[in-house]
């Protein structure tokens, strides 16, 4: 399912949901260009068009209907900065909906903010992660906000787990209070039980996205109660 933060206004489109999406990739890296275009291919998405230069990418353009969901750009490439391409892009009218992932190998300190003023929608350091990815594409291509914060890796990430509903079983105080922590930080809503029977009872009254059980409970082990979820589950 997708996931949302509506104080932020993002939208993190489900993985489905990016089938059939269509690309466009420009990096003069073959290397960097190729991993691209598999980690799409991967995901089931289009990929209109992929070249070694940004010249190359605006020809291309001249003239077509099918335009791209995002395009990927390398934002150092020799023949066309970053700010310059955006501002080719913009200029257009059918084209000022596309969503633009800056692509960048420097990974130094405020570039990310310096490709939001580009007029970039994301930002994501070289190498790259296919998971990683995925998620930024995922979360910029549900972004419907007007131009504001720029979606990162780090901002797909937390955004991925944001909304989704966890039920815990888990006797050790420790252990649940640790647990609560760190799923709360990723954006989940927890229900906590101390036992497997308490867990089935709660999983009766509501819908959850995930379990997570410890295996040994006392009044019912997490086995026992796994076997009764699935038998009503199926």
């Amino acid at each position: 399912a997708a996931s949302s933060s509506a104080g932020e206004g993002f939208l993190s489109v489900s993985y489905a949901q990016i089938t059939g999406k269509k690309i466009v990739i420009v990096d003069d890296n073959e290397r960097a260009r190729v991993i691209l275009e598999n980690y799409c291919k991967d995901a089931k998405m289009a990929i209109l068009y992929s070249g070694p230069s940004a010249e190359g990418a605006m020809q291309w353009f001249c003239g077509r209907s099918d335009i791209p969901e995002a395009i990927i750009y390398h934002v150092m490439m020799p023949d066309m900065d970053g700010r310059e391409f955006v501002a080719n892009i913009r200029a257009q009218e059918n084209l000022k909906g596309i969503k633009l992932v800056a692509m960048d190998s420097t990974a130094i300190p405020g570039a990310a903010k310096r490709a939001k003023e580009a007029g970039f929608d994301a930002y994501i350091s070289k190498p790259v992660l296919r998971q990683r990815f995925i998620r930024g594409i995922q979360t910029v291509l549900g972004d419907s906000r007007p131009q504001g914060q720029i979606v990162t890796v780090h901002k797909a990430q937390e955004l991925s787990c944001k909304g989704i509903k966890v039920l815990l079983a888990e006797d050790v105080i420790a252990s649940q209070k640790l647990m609560d922590v760190v799923l709360k930080r990723l954006g989940c809503e927890v229900d906590i039980m101390s036992n497997g029977q308490e867990e089935v009872e709660k999983l009766r009254a509501g819908a959850y996205d995930i379990i997570l059980m410890a295996v040994q409970m006392p009044v019912m082990d997490g086995i026992e109660a796994t076997k009764i979820i699935r038998s009503e589950i199926s």
